[in-house]
């Protein structure tokens, strides 16, 4: 007797999207570790160890400030001094952050040094610089761009440089970038475009506390166009590029950016928030874009 089973047709193949689908589920369920809290948890835990590691900074610093004079050199020191410690603590206290939460080292949130880690970082700023500067024209006809006092003012040469760098990579760049674009995307990687909307909304609504000179309610909301613009280029290049060190290099390149302006009197205001924010934004869009059609991997290896 003939078995009919065996004129059975063979089961279609995979479509592209769900072979990719489990392919991503392989690759980022092989060797995981489950997390000890749930996710909102880490969310709001890491958040909380990034504002405690600040405020401690600040408190521990309160005692050596005093050993320097209340000058613009002095003042540059000890800022210098603050950047530089509070970028230490803080990669400190997200490495036993990580081994607690996710049984995982440091290099989980992307903190991975490499011969691509220089590169990338700059890849980053220049974007963010070009960005900046492609900003200005649009920057005047949305609206006023006042005129900010210069970084440093009053400081030795020298030491402004040395603040600018320290103050865009210790205290700006690196922690901020290791919190959102490294661990809060890494420890969600399970669902990639939940981890980028989620670090992204968290990045930018917190900027409702920061001070950029914003008055009223209408220019606060118009604020949050800047760091909503580059979280997602931050974003979307550190995934593509499969490395946190873009995200540090857009941000600290931001930052640049503002203080080589406020030197040469390009200033800032709600035009210049807005035309950032969608200069990034347009970034972000395309990396993010070209990233997901890759497969949507989640992997900081460079």
């Amino acid at each position: 007797m003939v078995d009919p089973r065996a004129h059975r047709p063979p089961p279609p193949p995979p479509s592209d999207s769900s072979s990719r689908s489990a392919d991503l589920v392989t690759d980022q369920s092989a060797g995981a570790t489950s997390p000890r809290w749930p996710a909102w948890a880490r969310v709001l835990g890491v958040t909380v160890l990034f504002f405690v590691a600040m405020f401690a900074s600040a408190l521990l610093l309160m005692p050596v400030a005093e050993l320097f004079p209340k000058t613009a050199s002095g003042e540059a020191v000890v800022k210098i001094l603050g950047h530089v410690f509070f970028g230490v603590l803080l990669v400190a206290a997200m490495a036993v952050f990580v081994h607690r939460v996710e049984g995982r080292p440091l290099s989980f949130s992307g903190f991975v040094l490499t011969r691509w880690s220089l590169p990338l970082l700059l890849l980053g700023a220049v974007a963010a610089g070009v960005v900046q500067l492609l900003a200005v024209v649009p920057a005047e006809a949305l609206g006023e761009v006042a005129e900010t006092e210069p970084f440093g003012a009053g400081a030795p040469v020298l030491l402004v440089t040395i603040m600018a760098i320290t103050q865009a990579l210790f205290l700006q760049g690196l922690p901020e970038e290791l919190v959102y674009r490294g661990y809060m995307i890494s420890t969600l990687r399970a669902r990639p475009l939940v981890a980028v909307v989620v670090s992204t909304l968290v990045f930018t609504l917190l900027h409702l506390l920061s001070g950029g000179g914003q008055e009223g309610a209408v220019e606060m909301v118009l604020y949050l166009a800047t760091p909503f613009g580059f979280s997602l280029s931050a974003a979307g290049l550190a995934l593509l590029c499969g490395s946190v060190w873009p995200a540090v290099g857009v941000h600290a390149g931001f930052h640049w950016a503002w203080m080589i302006g406020s030197q040469m009197g390009l200033g800032d205001g709600p035009g210049m928030w807005v035309a950032c924010g969608i200069g990034h934004t347009i970034i972000g869009i395309v990396a993010l874009t070209v990233w997901y059609r890759r497969g949507a991997r989640i992997d900081y290896h460079r």
